[in-house]
């Protein structure tokens, strides 16, 4: 399904405060009650429930990814459901990992963001 001018905008925007790393411009762009289900961290990986616990947890992991680069390669869509691949770089340039993001959208924002990635053994 293409994406709707709506949520290619929402897309686009969160791509943006991504790859800038401004927690303040992601956390616009989520539900006060989000959920972001990190693909790193002990559970396997990390849940961040709500603004609060996600803000902490972003400046964290912008900070630990400073001299990385995120490419988004193909994004699909359903209804408020959104997918959409990556590839994570290091500064030299290296492919460090793929992976894909699963989104449901609400009222315009994130509710929810679950990461998915594939690295080398």
């Amino acid at each position: 399904m293409s994406l709707s001018p709506e949520t290619s905008a929402i897309l686009d925007r969160f791509a943006a405060a991504w790859a800038s790393a401004d927690a303040d411009r992601v956390m616009s762009l989520m539900t006060d009650d989000c959920v972001y289900e990190a693909s790193v961290g002990p559970e396997p990986g990390t849940t961040f429930r709500g603004a609060v616990e996600l803000r902490s947890g972003l400046e964290r992991m912008f900070a630990h990814d400073a001299a990385t680069r995120t490419e988004i390669t193909d994004v699909f869509a359903a209804g408020d459901r959104v997918a959409w691949e990556w590839r994570y770089y290091d500064a030299a340039g290296n492919l460090l990992a793929r992976g894909c993001d699963l989104f449901v959208l609400r009222d315009g924002r994130i509710a929810r963001k679950n990461a998915f990635r594939k690295t080398t053994a």
